[in-house]
């Protein structure tokens, strides 16, 4: 009975006891026993091991062991106890397989993230550093349309005073004048494209004055990052950009002061 279990197990198909015999003469009997893995033994066979074998009370722990443990290495008894304590183990087995398996697709994310943050602060960085350099300029061109403004208003005030001049030297009707009305006009003229530069000069300085305090190349940036972030793992990259953002914003805004 102990042999015909263990033929059982190994699922060797036998019909009495002439062929359980044939069975155990086989060369790797005793070397497939020996190495038998408990986790290949399914449902089915320890179902029908408890109803065929294990039922019987001239099949015990004691009997089979002292019948054949001794030879083979190990008792189906032994066996049978140890898929036991598998099968009631194999959802704990399960859990920390699936728990391996997030930690790990959890370290290739957070890998990911890293090398995201490394590049999206080297991008910052050189943006900081061009938009200092138009800060720079920016300063240099509102100090030159300054210069050209006040020239302007002197240009204009020496057009007054021609105009005035151009008056009192007027004898008698002005309109009967022709040097006069052909001066009034050069005047005119003049004062026109000197306002129409003095209007040009105030729009450059409004858009001078109008920098964002971070330029539209990186405000573009950043929500191109956000947003495939946050399509991928918002959970992970919101707190970075509440972590990273602050300390260099706050440095544009003093680069611009």
């Amino acid at each position: 009975m102990a042999l015909e279990s263990i033929c059982m197990l190994m699922r060797e198909p036998y019909t009495d006891w002439k062929s359980i015999k044939q069975i155990i003469m086989k060369e790797n009997f005793i070397p497939t026993i020996a190495n038998f893995s408990t986790e290949d033994i399914t449902n089915d066979d320890r179902n029908k091991m408890k109803r065929d074998y294990m039922s019987r009370k001239e099949y015990n722990f004691e009997t089979v062991n002292h019948a054949i443990a001794q030879k083979l290495g190990q008792s189906p008894c032994t066996i049978l106890s140890y898929a036991d304590m598998l099968k009631r183990v194999d959802p704990l087995r399960k859990e920390l397989k699936d728990l391996k398996t997030k930690a790990e697709d959890t370290r290739q994310k957070g890998e990911e993230l890293t090398k995201i943050i490394a590049e999206l602060e080297a991008s910052i960085a050189k943006y900081i550093e061009e938009y200092a350099m138009v800060i720079s300029d920016a300063s240099v061109i509102k100090n030159d349309l300054s210069i050209v403004e006040k020239n302007f208003l002197l240009c204009l005030r020496h057009l007054e005073k021609s105009l005035l001049t151009a008056l009192n030297e007027v004898k008698g009707r002005i309109l009967d004048n022709n040097r006069i009305i052909t001066e009034l006009e050069t005047l005119k003229e003049e004062a026109a494209e000197v306002q129409r530069k003095m209007e040009e000069t105030d729009t450059i300085m409004a858009e001078v004055d109008s920098l964002p305090a971070i330029p539209a190349s990186l405000h573009l940036l950043l929500c191109h990052v956000l947003h495939s972030g946050v399509t991928q793992s918002g959970s992970f990259l919101v707190p970075v950009f509440l972590v990273i953002l602050p300390g260099h914003i706050s440095k544009c805004t003093d680069s611009q002061s």
